[in-house]
């Protein structure tokens, strides 16, 4: 019952007790005796009493339950708030009175352990934050109250902020005896005012750093917010917010109407955005262009208010108006300009017309001036190879080098002006990279050997040999860069090294570097080098000659090609001139990489050099054949190795000696290992700079194997210890042997016993003379004529294997003549024989004519031996067993067979199986006569399409055997069906049936000696 009702029921029954009690002891006073009088009201008394002690435990019991109630209303109360109550003894704090169960989530402890150690209040405290509690203890002492914040230690070891209201209870005397507080987590309000602090540093941030005015204001205009640039640009401070008719009466007249317009739409539509540009008057009077963004405020979804960007744009409106004014000016300008451009491409006109004369009067002097040089080197070479005392050699070698030196001059000339002239162009041909390098210190090793120079070559495993581009010009630039290495280098050595950049989408990225150890160039003259006429110093330029054209043209020519060119050097230390190369990759399926020799795998090689480069090079290639080199850098060394291998049962078979070496050189080093017998049976080759004919009689008396001259030919060393080692039955290729390669006559090949016919047709008798000449030395024989009609007679007449026919003629010129011999009504029967042109012209697209007339190669005067050994190797091939044209009683081929069909491509196809390569050709000689039927058949019907597939086929399977005359006629006519050329398809067609006639009268049976 509720306490208020309890105490209402009391107070009303005491009166009626009371006087039930006083009308009794009435009646006993009046009717009763004295002594039973007392005794009853004794009695009274006690039983009041009793009823009194009984309510007043009745009473007290009431009591008692109203306070149990509401002390667990109490309980639940706290029990369920999230805030942490303590009540601890003060000033102690040792005994906690009380602590609400929310303590365990905010603490993460157990509600026992703060009961167990009170002092848990302070030990969970950030150690950063303890010294607060001394004030705030000072503070509770004086006030009796404190609110503060603090962070505490969770048991998983995270942070959590607290705020903690606390208060002191005091007793009757005053005094503090119990600290009540109350502690809630502020953990995530912490985290959103770092948010907030972040959030309006990187604004204060944007805001410093940015040239933008940004303002919010609300709907009736007034401005609520604005950053400080409003100063810098307007020249009003951030205080001074104006009300929206004030910044209205500070815009342009002009712009007003659209600035309404803007606002209006922004204020009123939610979402809405605008940008518009506009004159405000600064507060010192002018006015500044500004454009201003803006997007209205959203609030629960009504628009709120606006937040504007403004940007000061005078500088680029003034920009443009700048532009407008120009603009107009340069109309104005155009029509005067008018007369001045007809006035230029007549300028330019009259400069292209002096351009080709130049070019013209440059071939004309090539011309005039190569003619009479074709007789003095030609005569010259041949003179070298008569027998003359030492004063007639000197004088001959002096005119030799000085033509070769003024047709180097000549030669710069022409490339620097087709240069000039951008006439200059690119061939792209298939060519082996290795052996392009090669061919060239080839031709510098003398030059080398005469300075006691080191050439050496070196190309990394994964650059690609077989590639297409310009091989001429590489071998320009290589040339000049090689030459000038060894002009310039008094001792050491020259290296050539070629390096893999890149490669992708069928090209390669190329680096080529030629070192030296020669003079070296001055860094502050070194940007002088790629200049066109010019050396670096006066001195040089007459110690070692030149024109100074040699490394502006490489330069322009690796530029032509793609890549670019550069130089390091220091003065006194060598130099390294570098290019890059982009080169594309040769069809894959066209060629086959040779592999080599399974026999060297794992043989043992010593190389013996005391040159680090050569040694490193060499073991590099030895490592890509498969075999164990080891290297020594004197013959002492050598020596040593070489025991320590037999005495380890692990020998060297091989071992490659350097003749040239300080203290024992090569010969002596082979006498020695030759003398002991452990050592008696290693193969030893020579690597000689300056070996001399009768040399290797010698060496072979010592016990030799092989000599082969520096830089080294890696092929002819590979085929050389395959001989050695008797991994190879046949016949070593040409070039490769014990003997050296020192003269021209020993490095140019031999027809001899070919029985090859040529024709020479030229009309000057000096250049027919120089050609004999070295047709003679080459083995061949040769008719002559002095015009194309006189060529033509002989055609008819005579059976040739190949004509060498001069352009420029009387009578009938080589072009007109080259043309009569390949119509194909032409009663000439050899109309597919080979035609070189030879010409001294040199310009650009020369040798395109040629082409174009029929000629099949090109060569330029003065004819070179080497260079005509070249070209007739490549269309006669090198075979002695060959028989001339009307010998025997196979039928004269109008083609040479090394053109008609190459056994080398059938091996490759075949890799050397000669049952799978006779089936190939009975095959092919089955089905040739098929598709040229079918091909006369579209012919007949006018079918490009047809006649395209069918030339696309017949190339293909002439390309497997070797059929390169087929194959390329093919080719042409599948060109021409593709560009629908009708005037040259009946010729076509002819060429394509002339290539089948020539190879069924072959009718080629491959045996080992093709192989």
């Amino acid at each position: 019952m509720p306490s208020e009702q309890i105490r209402t029921k009391t107070v009303l029954k005491r009166p009626f007790a009371a006087l039930a009690i006083l009308l009794s002891f009435t009646f006993l006073a009046l009717f009763t005796p004295p002594l039973f009088f007392l005794t009853a009201c004794a009695f009274a008394a006690i039983l009041f009493w009793i009823y009194k002690h009984r309510r007043a435990v009745a009473e007290l019991r009431r009591s008692q339950k109203i306070i149990l109630e509401n002390e667990k209303k109490l309980i639940d109360i706290l029990n369920n708030l999230t805030h942490v109550v303590w009540s601890l003894s003060w000033p102690d704090m040792k005994t906690l009175f009380y602590i609400s169960p929310s303590a365990e989530s905010l603490y993460g402890l157990p509600l026992q352990s703060f009961h167990d150690n009170p002092d848990i209040y302070f030990t969970t405290v950030h150690p950063e934050d303890l010294n607060r509690f001394d004030n705030v203890r000072q503070k509770l002492e004086e006030e009796g109250y404190n609110n503060h914040s603090y962070r505490i230690l969770h048991a998983d070891g995270s942070v959590r902020w607290v705020n903690a209201n606390c208060y002191l209870v005091k007793d009757e005397d005053g005094r503090a005896v119990r600290l009540d507080r109350i502690q809630t987590d502020i953990t995530r309000q912490k985290e959103w005012e770092e948010r907030l602090k972040a959030s309006e540093m990187r604004f204060r941030v944007l805001e410093e750093n940015s040239d933008t005015i940004t303002q919010i204001i609300d709907l009736n205009g007034n401005a609520i917010y604005v950053s400080p640039q409003v100063e810098s640009i307007l020249g009003y401070t951030p205080d001074e917010k104006t009300s929206m008719q004030d910044n209205l009466a500070r815009i342009h007249p002009d712009d007003l109407p659209a600035v309404r317009q803007a606002i209006g739409r922004v204020s009123k539509e939610p979402f809405a955005k605008d940008r518009i540009s506009y004159r405000y008057r600064h507060k010192k009077g002018h006015w500044v262009w500004v454009e201003t963004r803006g997007c209205n405020l959203l609030h629960d979804p009504v628009v709120s208010g606006i937040f504007l960007s403004i940007q000061d744009i005078t500088a680029r409106k003034e920009g443009e108006m700048e532009l407008v004014r120009s603009r107009e000016e340069l109309e104005m300008t155009n029509h005067a300009l008018e007369d001045v451009i007809g006035q230029a491409q007549e300028m330019a006109l009259q400069a292209q017309m002096a351009s080709i004369a130049k070019s013209e009067f440059l071939a004309n002097m090539s011309h005039e001036i190569r003619t009479p040089m074709n007789g003095v080197i030609g005569m010259t070479d041949l003179l070298l190879d008569t027998q003359l005392d030492d004063e007639q050699r000197r004088y001959g070698e002096t005119i030799s080098s000085s033509a070769a030196a003024l047709l180097e001059i000549i030669n710069d000339i022409l490339d620097f002006s087709k240069i000039e002239a951008g006439k200059l162009n690119l061939d792209m041909l298939d060519f082996d990279l290795e052996r392009l390098v090669q061919e060239i210190c080839l031709s510098m090793a003398l030059r080398a050997q005469e300075k006691n120079i080191e050439l050496v070559f070196s190309m990394d495993p994964d650059v690609p040999l077989r590639v297409q581009g310009d091989p001429g010009r590489l071998r320009q630039i290589l040339t000049n860069l090689v030459g000038n290495a060894i002009k310039f280098t008094p001792e050491g050595e020259v290296c050539i090294r070629i390096g893999k950049l890149s490669g992708e989408d069928g090209h390669v990225l190329l680096h080529v570097a030629i070192r030296d150890t020669g003079i070296g160039i001055p860094e502050e003259k070194q940007h002088l080098l790629f200049e066109k006429f010019s050396q670096v110093e006066s001195a040089t330029t007459r110690q070692y000659g030149g024109t100074g054209l040699g490394l502006a043209i490489s330069r322009e020519l690796v530029t032509l090609m793609g890549g670019e060119m550069g130089v390091e050097s220091r003065h006194g230390e060598g130099s390294t001139f570098w290019f890059t190369l982009k080169l594309k990759l040769q069809d894959q399926e066209l060629w086959v990489p040779a592999l080599p020799p399974e026999g060297l795998k794992g043989i043992r090689c010593l190389i013996v050099d005391d040159n680090a480069t050569n040694r490193e090079v060499l073991r590099i290639r030895m490592n890509l054949w498969g075999m164990r080199p080891a290297g020594a850098e004197n013959g002492a060394k050598a020596l040593q190795m070489l025991e320590e291998a037999v005495m380890n049962k692990d020998p060297f078979p091989m071992a490659v000696l350097d003749m040239q070496m300080p203290g024992l050189d090569g010969r002596e080093l082979g006498r020695i290992i030759r003398a002991r017998p452990a050592l008696a049976d290693i193969r030893l080759i020579m690597l000689s700079s300056l070996a001399q004919r009768g040399e290797a009689a010698e060496l072979a008396d010592i016990g030799f194997t092989g000599v082969l001259p520096k830089p080294v030919i890696h092929q002819d060393l590979q085929a050389l210890c395959c001989m050695a080692l008797g991994l190879r039955e046949k016949p070593l290729p040409t070039g490769t042997s014990i003997l050296t390669r020192h003269t021209v006559r020993e490095t140019l090949p031999s027809f001899a016993g070919s029985g090859y016919r040529i024709l020479l047709v030229d009309d000057n008798p000096i250049n027919r003379k120089v050609a004999l000449g070295i047709l003679s030395r080459l083995g061949l024989d040769a008719d002559t004529a002095g015009d194309g009609a006189e060529a033509l007679g002989k055609l008819e007449n005579e059976m040739y294997d190949l004509v060498l026919m001069d352009v420029q003629m009387p009578v009938l010129d080589g072009l007109s003549a080259t043309q009569k011999i390949r119509t194909p009504d032409s009663c000439h029967s050899n109309r597919g024989i080979p035609i070189i042109a030879m010409t001294a012209y040199a310009m650009q697209g020369d040798r395109e004519k040629c082409l174009e007339a029929g000629m099949d190669d090109y060569l330029a005067k003065p004819v070179i031996p080497h260079a005509l050994a070249e070209v007739l190797q490549k269309w006669l091939g090198n075979r002695s067993s060959h028989e001339g044209a009307g010998a025997g009683e196979m039928p004269s081929a109008p083609e040479h067979k090394g053109k008609v069909w190459n056994p080398e491509t059938l091996e490759i196809m075949t890799m050397g199986d000669l049952e799978l390569a006779a089936g190939l050709m009975d095959d092919f000689h089955v089905a040739i006569p098929v598709h040229l039927e079918k091909m006369q058949g579209f012919l007949k019907e006018g079918d490009f399409h047809g006649l395209e597939l069918e030339a696309h086929t017949l190339k293909g399977i002439s390309a497997q055997v070797g059929a390169e005359a087929l194959r390329d006629a093919a080719c042409r006519m599948e060109t021409i069906c593709r560009d629908k050329n009708r005037d040259a398809l009946s010729a076509a067609v002819e060429a394509v049936a002339q290539g089948v006639k020539d190879v069924q009268q072959y009718q080629v049976i491959p045996d080992a000696s093709d192989f």
